[in-house]
């Protein structure tokens, strides 16, 4: 049966938007209420999808992207560990994103996590001081030594940020700091090629630029607030603005509409076109 031929982009955002609308219910609801409504999401858009017409086919199809959303919300949720959940042990691990340098910390993320003899099947968030991660690059193998672990806490009633709901995102299901750490070997990727390529970019902008300002740019450019004293960063909240220092479809537009002027002397627009794709997915990899 021909159920949808094709998908218009108004219905494919708007299964995308479903999709996401199901990972949020998963989230916020009791398992056993999650399922629930994952089951009907499923099972009364697939069973209703051959009788109703076109319009409401599209719905659907909507109500089906909510339920797989849920769904495997509630199956990586099952997988993960209770909150409060401790392990301890020698603590070694790949760093499979570009670490975060603050001011007090730096966030390395691991992913071939080992706690001794155990393997993790989840990454773990590990806080370093500042001065050590400095050195630490994508794809590295680290080892750091004997380190407790802790599943994060859910969001508590206080105004602070839902750590374990962020963790959750990231894939992350524990989180570990420690003072010091061994880089045993240095991997090359292409992707450890960009993050050099980045780390360039912000060695000439922090040259260029007076220091008042290149916190900012930087935030701007690449969402990195950590050369932002609180002042600063509290400002931009007070003041409703602080989106601005993260990167969203506002700078990927900006960046575009540069690029787009940028080579608008080249006549083939297919291979314009070409470049500023390769630029803005080259732009989206730094972040």
């Amino acid at each position: 049966m021909k159920l949808i031929n094709p998908l218009p982009k108004r219905a494919l955002a708007c299964c995308g938007a479903f999709f996401a609308l199901g990972i949020g219910v998963a989230w916020w609801l009791p398992a056993l209420a999650a399922w629930i409504a994952a089951g009907i999401a499923l099972v009364g858009g697939a069973s209703a999808i051959g009788f109703v017409g076109k319009r409401r086919r599209y719905l659907c199809v909507m109500a089906i992207a909510m339920g797989i959303g849920a769904i495997f919300t509630i199956v990586r949720m099952a997988a993960m560990p209770e909150a409060g959940t401790t392990l301890q042990g020698p603590l070694s691990g790949r760093v499979c994103a570009l670490p975060r340098v603050g001011t007090k910390s730096t966030l390395i993320m691991l992913q071939d996590v080992r706690v001794g003899e155990e393997r993790l099947r989840h990454r773990v968030r590990l806080y370093v001081p500042p001065e050590v991660g400095q050195t630490v690059r994508y794809g590295d193998e680290l080892w750091a030594g004997q380190a407790a672990l802790r599943a994060p806490s859910p969001k508590r009633n206080d105004g602070t940020p839902d750590t374990r709901l962020n963790a959750w995102a990231r894939g992350a299901a524990f989180d570990a700091s420690v003072d010091a750490l061994t880089i045993a070997k240095r991997h090359a990727s292409p992707l450890g090629l960009v993050f050099a390529l980045r780390a360039r970019m912000i060695g000439a902008l922090r040259a260029l630029l007076p220091a008042d300002v290149f916190g900012t740019v930087q935030g701007m450019l690449f969402g990195d607030t950590a050369e932002l004293d609180d002042a600063w960063l509290d400002a931009y909240r007070a003041t409703g603005v602080s989106h601005v220092l993260a990167v969203s479809g506002l700078h990927v537009g900006i960046v575009a509409s540069a690029v787009h002027v940028a080579l608008r002397p080249i006549k083939k627009r297919w291979l314009a076109l070409g470049l500023t794709v390769a630029i803005l997915l080259l732009y989206a990899a730094m972040n």
